[in-house]
C-alpha cells in the first residue's frame, strides 16, 4: 500500500536478489493475513495495530538464529507515525533501526547497509 512501490514489490525484490534473499522479513499490514497470498516465506505477519509483545517475541526468535551482536532492523512504512511506533517499541530492546518511507528508499538503504531483519 506504499506509494510508488508497495511492500509486496519490495519483498519480491529482496527475495530475488542473492545478496538480500536471506534477510528475514516480518510483514506489518492493515490487510488481514487470510486475504494475502504471498509467494515468499516471511518470518511473521502482523495486522496493524501492532502488539509490542508479539513483535518482540518474533524478533527475539529471529535474532537467536543470528550473530549475537546488535541486530539491525530496516523498518519500511510510508506512515511516519507507524515507523515511530515501531521505534518506540524497539528502542529499549537492543535493536539497531534503519528507516525507509517507501520501497525505493528501502532498496537504496539496503544497497549501502544490509539489515539483519526487515519489516515491510
Amino acid at each position: 500500500m506504499m506509494p510508488g512501490q508497495d511492500g509486496w514489490n519490495v519483498l519480491d525484490k529482496l527475495k530475488k536478489d542473492s545478496h538480500t534473499r536471506d534477510i528475514p522479513v516480518i510483514i506489518t499490514s492493515i490487510l488481514d493475513k487470510g486475504k494475502i497470498d504471498s509467494m515468499w516465506a516471511v518470518e511473521d505477519y502482523f495486522v496493524k495495530p501492532l502488539d509490542k509483545t508479539d513483535l518482540i517475541e518474533t524478533l527475539e526468535r529471529v535474532r537467536k538464529s543470528m550473530k549475537p551482536e546488535e541486530t539491525t532492523i530496516l523498518v519500511i512504512d510510508d506512515e511516519e507515525k507507524d515507523r515511530e511506533l515501531i521505534h518506540s517499541m524497539l528502542d529499549s530492546e537492543g535493536f539497531g533501526i534503519l528507516d525507509a518511507s517507501g520501497g525505493k528508499e528501502a532498496i537504496e538503504i539496503i544497497q549501502k547497509k544490509q539489515p539483519d531483519i526487515s519489516t515491510v
